[in-house]
């Protein structure tokens, strides 16, 4: 089974080193994940929108993907890809444009992960969380 996972491809050891671990997680459960290219920000929802509902996972986009990163690569939250967008961000509406219902992880997850960054000298970014992923332990 494939599942989207669209990540902005930026040329950074540290980023490189967490993602390549998160997806090494993927691979392990038996996924084969599809990577896109952040260039083309219609053509990643395109890619995202053409695949069967349960295939979508998520979306990491925006300047904040370290953060993104950290986010699902914590023990401490179940969920596994998140959305980020900036203030200032074109992302006016992410869970609108993706098409993607939101998981039920409730409020009290998502202010964790806002007082987990509520310190950086950064845009505070709105988390959209997307669906969970299932995965069963063989």
């Amino acid at each position: 089974m494939d599942y989207a996972f669209v990540v902005p491809q930026i040329n950074h050891c540290s980023y490189n080193k967490r993602l390549n671990a998160y997806m090494g997680f993927i691979r392990q459960s038996g996924l084969s994940p599809r990577v896109f290219s952040d260039t083309d920000v219609k053509e990643n929802l395109n890619a995202v929108r053409n695949l069967p509902a349960d295939k979508r996972i998520g979306l990491i986009t925006i300047n904040e993907w370290y953060m993104a990163l950290d986010a699902i690569l914590s023990p401490q939250h179940d969920v596994k890809i998140l959305t980020l967008k900036s203030a200032n961000s074109a992302w006016a509406s992410p869970q609108a444009t993706l098409d993607v219902p939101l998981c039920e992880m409730g409020i009290k997850g998502v202010e964790m992960i806002h007082q987990k960054w509520a310190d950086r000298s950064l845009h505070s970014p709105s988390i959209v969380v997307m669906p969970k992923l299932t995965i069963s332990e063989t």
